[in-house]
């Protein structure tokens, strides 16, 4: 790994050990977002709201709905 990238990097893994939680919420609520901005999108398009989220979601590739 070339060295400005380890200024980048370093200080992010620090974080992501010590404040695990915070991480995972920040993390959980981008992808919300974004989940949220691909389902508006269909719902543009004219698809039913069941039928956007779930094109949303294959949209993302790997998110699997909450239970």
């Amino acid at each position: 790994m070339r060295p400005e990238r380890w200024f980048y990097t370093v200080p992010l893994r620090l974080r992501s050990l010590f404040r695990r939680r915070q991480v995972e919420k920040e993390l959980d609520e981008e992808l919300q977002y974004h989940l949220e901005r691909k389902t508006e999108e269909f719902l543009a398009r004219g698809m039913m709201p069941e039928k956007a989220h779930f094109a949303a979601l294959g949209a993302m590739e790997g998110l699997e709905p909450a239970i």
